[in-house]
């Protein structure tokens, strides 16, 4: 585990020296940032649907309190179509192997190692519960254009429950023949591995001096993060905070990052006053409850001895915790680990080096969906006004407040003074000729020119084309077009990012990891051979590895491989010189396994010479046979045996 913190004192010249080095760094930072706050924010709102309520928005409620028709525009969450397909295909293609992080060996033949290195990532991905920190930080690349995941390693311990029967006791003396039972618990080691945990871009205080994608080129990384009184008081116990700071906090707590709750304007629906989203949730000073800290992490490459922590004059990576004023130091200890990276990896969506962060897929779709939404709904609106609007009436012949509300199957009224009026003298309505017929033929050409621009087409989002017949050559050049754009898209984020967590991970794992373990190794398709175990310890998984990139391209369709291997099978079968060559059987056990069959070895029938064990230990009953059959061999294929007795 890494070094404990330092026990420097709260209120001491050395603490607000090192306060004065970490708040210099975090307003640095902290003006960058800010400049992109806004930006996410108005995406955010957008990504929502809801909106806040304009001077139009505010004239349509007043004209729905007078009796006037209510007119609620649609938002069309075109770029939340977009968003879920890219991170479709991402999650598929990185989480959709297995294992999910794959390695090779530098140099020699370190096969088993590989295998154990594997299995051991895999099981951590299982226990750990990696999977949902993953999704999420896929997901947050594509909407921000920057994902911010942070690891760290752990030792956890859990509690078991035993029941036992003891000799039951009345009175002090033993009760001949009566037992009692006696659960008893006891602590025991538990999971022990890799944690994966989110960043939310607003948390992320990077060295604005370089970009996301070299993170590891700066001189800091910080984040921001909240925690209770228990966690400050754990974390004191445990030396990873010190103690006198996290007493003074606890008695003059200074509460969260403000600015990070009250800074965002409130969203409300069109014609409602009731707030439905709020991007960074709401906090209030009279929250009643345990109080909670902010708190600032920051990870500085520095020269202990100038900082007057430690004799040591290399440069090296400590980790700092303040609270949410930077007036209190929290914890001071060096970062502890052999590889010396930064505990968190950032991802950025596209390549661009020279600028600290890039536009997610809401900031790039937002012209598209602006567009469709007001040609949509100004043809909504044009339809209404045809339908209800331009009245020529009479109104000492009908009742006026029979038109202010125009909804179908409505009564007009007509008044006692109109008796023996024709309709048509009474009232009439002016034709109004809809001038916004063609903006659906518009919508749709804005719609392909989005989908152009993030390589997405109505195959990869799953929708059947409906624009006339294309030939087979057709969708299939089209579709992978667009597989191209995105499988570009996910080699990039495997060169930039998943090799940099992958590395973290494997190297926190070869310098924590401490146990035995016998794990099975994952053959193929996420299925376990169960003979297929290897131990896992520190000495195997010693060594250089590689992780292995992913391809960028969709997983093959487990059915489609199915049939193309049942093709195989059929003209092998034909052919003596591959039955010779290759194992019938176990390309079927394969097959069933790709088409979701797992339990098909137990429908193999046994050896003849397994059988007769079998019937001579009693477990199997030879099968009832006719007279006729009396002396007559069993036929080829048929064993002769019954079910179990």
């Amino acid at each position: 585990m890494p070094s404990l913190t330092k026990n420097i004192p709260h209120d001491s010249e050395r603490a607000r020296e090192i306060l004065e080095e970490i708040k210099s760094r975090h307003e640095l930072s902290k003006s960058t940032m800010q400049r992109l706050y806004s930006r996410w924010e108005a995406d955010d709102a957008a990504y929502m649907i809801y909106t806040q309520e304009g001077s139009e928005d505010a004239k349509r409620r007043a004209r729905r309190d007078q009796g006037y028709p209510e007119y609620t525009d649609i938002a069309i969450p075109y770029n939340y179509a977009l968003l879920m397909t890219w991170w479709s295909y991402m999650t598929t293609v990185f989480l959709g192997r297995d294992p999910v992080f794959q390695f090779m060996a530098t140099s020699g033949n370190y096969q088993s190692s590989e295998q154990a290195v594997e299995a051991l990532l895999n099981y951590q991905v299982t226990a750990g519960k990696m999977l949902p920190p993953l999704f999420v930080w896929l997901y947050d690349i594509g909407r921000y254009g920057i994902g911010n995941i942070g690891r760290y390693w752990t030792d956890e311990e859990r509690v078991v429950t035993t029941i036992q029967e003891e000799q039951a006791m009345f009175e002090g003396q033993p009760v001949l023949g009566a037992k009692s039972k006696v659960r008893t618990t006891a602590t025991v080691p538990g999971y022990s591995g890799n944690k994966l945990y989110n960043v939310r871009p607003y948390d992320t205080f990077p060295d604005p001096r370089v970009s996301f994608v070299n993170i590891e080129e700066g001189e800091f990384f910080g984040i921001y993060t909240e925690c209770g009184d228990h966690k400050l008081i754990e974390a004191a116990d445990a030396n990873y905070m010190i103690s006198s700071a996290v007493t003074h906090l606890l008695e003059h707590p200074t509460g969260v990052m403000q600015d990070r709750y009250n800074a965002v304007p409130t969203v409300v629906a069109p014609n409602s006053q009731d707030v439905l989203y709020s991007n960074r949730g709401a906090r209030s000073t009279n929250d009643k409850g345990a109080n909670v800290h902010g708190v600032y992490r920051y990870c500085v490459r520095i020269n202990a001895k100038k900082w007057g922590l430690s004799n040591e004059t290399r440069y090296e990576k400590w980790l700092f915790e303040t609270d949410v004023d930077l007036s209190q130091l929290l914890a001071a200890r060096p970062l502890g680990t052999f590889d010396q990276l930064f505990p968190w990896t950032v991802a950025q969506k596209e390549p661009d080096p020279y600028n600290l962060a890039v536009r997610g897929i809401p900031a790039i779709g937002k012209p598209f969906e602006v567009s469709i939404n007001w040609l949509f709904n100004s043809h909504m609106h044009s339809v209404r006004k045809s339908q209800n609007d331009l009245f020529l009436g009479d109104p000492n012949a009908v009742e006026l407040s029979s038109l202010v509300a125009p909804v179908a199957g409505r009564l007009i009224l007509r008044k006692p003074e109109a008796r023996g009026m024709r309709p048509e003298d009474i009232l009439y309505q002016i034709p109004i000729r809809d001038g916004s017929s063609q903006n659906f033929n518009d919508m749709q050409a804005v719609i392909d020119f989005g989908q152009r621009v993030f390589g997405i087409n109505d195959q990869i989002m799953g929708m059947i084309n409906t624009g006339g017949r294309k030939s087979a050559t057709e969708v299939r050049t089209s579709s992978t077009f667009g597989v191209n754009r995105l499988k570009t898209e996910a080699e990039w984020l495997s060169s930039s990012a998943w090799s940099s967590l992958s590395a973290g991970l494997l190297q926190s794992t070869q310098q924590y990891y401490d146990a035995q373990m016998k794990l099975r190794i994952v053959v193929s398709l996420g299925q376990f051979d169960p003979s297929a175990l290897i131990d896992v310890t520190p000495e195997r998984i010693a060594g250089f590895f590689d992780y292995i990139p992913v391809d960028g391209t969709l997983p093959a369709d487990r059915y489609a491989q199915a049939n193309t291997w049942r093709e195989f099978i059929a003209q092998a079968s034909r052919v003596p010189q591959i039955i010779q060559q290759y194992d019938l059987g176990k390309i079927f056990a394969y097959v069933a396994q790709l088409s979701g069959i797992k339990d098909i070895n137990k429908f193999k029938i046994m050896p003849q010479e397994q059988i007769n064990q079998q019937v001579q230990a009693g477990n199997l009953v030879p099968a009832a046979r006719s007279p006729l059959d009396m002396g007559r061999p069993p036929e080829p294929g048929n064993n002769g045996i019954g079910a179990t007795g």
